[in-house]
């Protein structure tokens, strides 16, 4: 009996396909891909200046690839409707989150 693999498999929790993201004429993400499988952990790792900040802001939503696609469970930010909440608590804020939270949705 033949069965299909797209049904009941797990979406990626990340897939990212050909993603680029340029300064001008700095590359900060040069064609990256990678799918992670929901349930993994990984780590990024790599020199200064070598990308890592920029695709995770890529990762959350912040800013927008030059090209290529990033999906978490299957879904863009625009589809899945996400807001990100960025905490500063390098620089003395002591607010809560849910106190953010409570305020973003009241604003």
């Amino acid at each position: 009996m033949d069965t299909d693999p797209t049904v009941d498999s797990p979406v990626d929790a990340v897939d990212a396909v050909d993603v680029t993201k340029r300064y001008g004429d700095l590359v900060a993400v040069d064609h990256l891909s990678m799918r992670v499988a929901q349930g993994e952990i990984y780590g990024i790792l790599g020199p200064n200046g070598a990308g890592k900040t920029t695709f995770l802001r890529m990762l959350f939503g912040l800013i927008r690839p030059d090209s290529g696609s990033i999906r978490l469970f299957g879904r863009t930010w625009a589809e899945a409707g996400v807001d990100v909440l960025v905490v500063d608590t390098a620089h003395g804020h002591s607010q809560a989150v849910l106190e953010r939270v409570a305020w973003i949705k009241k604003n």
